[in-house]
């Protein structure tokens, strides 16, 4: 049963407020005139400020203009398509090991601190959002 989400089609998986950070990572991508990158999926959590990530995130004493200044402060994120699309494959791999039928923003926050390779990974990360901390801040979350 679990197995479905390493299967099935990503638009089929995602929750709203996870369709909704895709989509305006895609806004944020489009004004800047390249493809979505982390950095811009990081970003779009923040701005929709709300669900089970920002949630998370707060936890652990981060707030949505936290992400947007440390994000700003790690420099323009490099054109790279397959860190985006690590990164959700990422993301589908932590809801499988939640148990999870579905990607929530929650998931999409994991796969970008264990992606690791860009501005948004060394932004949570210097916020105090490493691994560890972020995924028991998830499991808190979704527990309370």
């Amino acid at each position: 049963m679990r197995g479905r989400v390493l299967r099935r089609s990503l638009d089929r998986l995602l929750t709203d407020r996870a369709g909704k950070v895709l989509a305006l990572a895609g806004e944020e991508a489009a004004a800047r005139e390249r493809s979505v990158t982390p950095e811009d999926l990081l970003l779009a959590i923040a701005r929709l400020d709300q669900g089970v990530a920002v949630l998370s995130l707060e936890r652990l004493g981060i707030r949505p203009r936290d992400i947007q200044h440390s994000i700003h402060a790690h420099g323009t994120p490099a054109q790279d398509d397959a860190r985006t699309a690590d990164v959700l494959r990422l993301s589908r791999l932590s809801a499988f090991e939640f148990g999870h039928r579905y990607i929530g923003t929650e998931h999409i926050l994991l796969g970008i601190i264990r992606e690791g390779r860009g501005a948004a990974a060394r932004a949570l990360s210097g916020l105090g959002a490493g691994l560890p901390a972020a995924r028991d801040a998830v499991k808190a979350t979704l527990l309370a």
